[in-house]
């Protein structure tokens, strides 16, 4: 059972960054403008980013990683109850993995929260 909640767990995080990058691009073109046509289209267009957007972008991607983690672990809280039968220590068990990802995500939020905060008041600090 975890090997398979592990193995489930690694390709779900190996497929998801190629179905959100996935986009209508001709990629027949081989030439210099092509390429900047496809860099455009995937939003790396602008080389000149200062450091403070490429931090802040770091720690949104992170934070967005750690979110499906939750999910994932809410998915497999919910999966323990529904196939607990009865046993009231699978059920606790279930219960106390549902009540940690839920701090997690609290701690989650509060973090891009704040990440978030500090990033734009950097960047509206450093490009004035």
């Amino acid at each position: 059972m975890k090997k398979l909640f592990v193995i489930l767990t690694l390709c779900s995080l190996l497929v998801m960054p190629t179905m959100t990058m996935a986009m209508d691009v001709d990629l027949t073109k081989t030439t210099a403008k092509g390429l900047t046509d496809f860099q455009t289209q995937a939003g790396y267009a602008s080389s000149d980013k200062n450091l403070v957007e490429i931090v802040g972008n770091v720690v949104k991607i992170v934070l967005t990683l750690l979110g499906v983690v939750v999910l994932v672990i809410i998915i497999y809280a919910g999966f323990l109850w529904m196939t607990a039968g009865g046993n009231e220590d699978q059920v606790k068990k279930s219960k106390q993995w549902l009540i940690n990802a839920v701090i997690g995500l609290a701690l989650i939020l509060a973090a891009y929260a704040i990440s978030s905060f500090v990033v734009q008041n950097l960047a509206s600090a450093t490009t004035k």
